[in-house]
C-alpha cells in the first residue's frame, strides 16, 4: 500500500482568479491540490472549456443575469467596492487559513493597501500578478526557503532579513539557497518574489 496525501474539502487555500493574464503553470500546480476555485465572470467559459470545476463566480462590474449552471455569484458592488472584503465574505465561516489571488497590478495594490488598515481582520494571502508572487502575512516573523538567485522586495524601513542578503537597487538578491527569516515592525509583512 502506498502513502498518499488525502485532500479534504476546504483543506487547501481557495483560489480567486480575477485577471486573464495569469501564469497557467502556477495555476495548474495549485489546482492539483483541488482547492475551491472562484473566477471573474468573463473567465468562466475559459475554465469551463478546459473542464475545470468552478465553485463561484466573482462579478467585479455590473449585475450579470447569466446562468452559470447553478454556481453562486458574488458581487463586488454590494460590498462598497472592496475587493479584499469581497474575498473575505466569500470564504467567511469556512476553515481556511489563507487564500491565493491571481489579479492585476491595480487590484494587487488595492488589496495590500487595504490589508494594512485592519490586519487583524484578514487571512494571510498570496498574490500572483503575471510572473510575480507576493506573500502577505499578518505575523511579524516569517521563515521561508529561497533558491540562489531569487530576487525579493520588502519595505526596507519596516522589514529586516536574516541572514543578511545583498541589496541590489530596490530589491534583494539571495546569493545562497537556504531559509531566510523576515521580521516586520508593522503588519502586514509583505514579501514580493520574482
Amino acid at each position: 500500500m502506498s502513502s498518499h496525501h488525502v485532500i479534504r474539502d476546504e483543506q487547501e487555500p481557495p483560489i480567486f482568479v480575477l485577471d486573464e493574464n495569469f501564469d497557467i503553470d502556477v495555476l495548474n500546480e495549485l489546482l492539483g491540490w483541488a482547492p475551491l476555485l472562484y473566477v471573474e465572470a468573463s473567465l468562466y467559459k475559459w475554465f469551463q472549456a478546459r473542464n475545470v470545476k468552478v465553485d463561484g463566480i466573482i462579478l467585479l462590474n455590473d449585475i450579470d443575469d447569466t446562468d452559470y449552471e447553478g454556481i453562486t455569484k458574488y458581487y463586488l458592488s454590494t460590498l462598497k467596492d472592496s475587493l479584499l472584503e469581497l474575498v473575505m465574505q466569500v470564504i467567511n465561516n469556512k476553515p481556511f487559513t489563507a487564500f491565493n489571488l491571481f489579479c492585476n497590478e491595480a487590484q494587487g495594490r488595492e488589496v495590500v493597501e487595504e490589508s494594512r488598515i485592519g490586519p487583524e481582520k484578514y487571512l494571510p494571502f498570496t498574490l500572483f500578478i503575471g510572473g510575480k508572487k507576493t506573500i502577505v502575512t499578518f505575523k511579524n516573523k516569517l521563515a521561508k526557503w529561497f533558491p540562489a538567485g531569487q530576487r525579493i522586495i520588502v519595505d526596507q524601513n519596516r522589514v529586516t532579513i536574516s541572514p543578511k542578503v545583498e541589496l541590489n537597487g530596490d530589491s534583494y538578491e539571495v546569493k545562497e539557497e537556504g531559509t531566510y527569516t523576515f521580521t516586520a515592525e508593522e503588519l502586514p509583512l509583505v514579501i514580493e518574489e520574482f
